[in-house]
């Protein structure tokens, strides 16, 4: 049926089903030893295993990561020093008075 009037847009129930019986530990472990068996790549497989290492985040180390991030970081800053060196050039320069003066004019 349809509803009108001010009333809001119709939310459909949700399907809640909680197990009697779910052991998390059980299920965790099952599927981290099931990610190490390599015989069965099928798609839903591959789905579950993409889904742990998102679930799990990055575990992996951190020293490497750190010293991605500060070279990273060394390249913003390089980029960000030739950006001020390259405007400061320009403006200092007597073509961008030149041009004004002409636009101006």
């Amino acid at each position: 049926m349809l509803k009108f009037g001010f009333g809001g847009k119709i939310t459909p129930r949700r399907f809640d089903y909680n197990p009697r019986y779910y052991d998390e530990i059980k299920d965790d472990l099952e599927s981290r030893l099931g990610k190490h068996d390599d015989s069965d790549l099928s798609g839903e497989h591959l789905k579950n295993r993409i889904k742990l290492g998102i679930r799990q985040k990055y575990n992996g180390d951190r020293t490497y990561r750190n010293k991605e991030v500060k070279k990273s970081n060394l390249r913003l800053l390089y980029v960000f020093i030739v950006l001020i060196f390259v405007s400061y050039i320009i403006l200092k320069s007597d073509k961008i008075t030149k041009l004004m003066e002409y636009l101006g004019a």
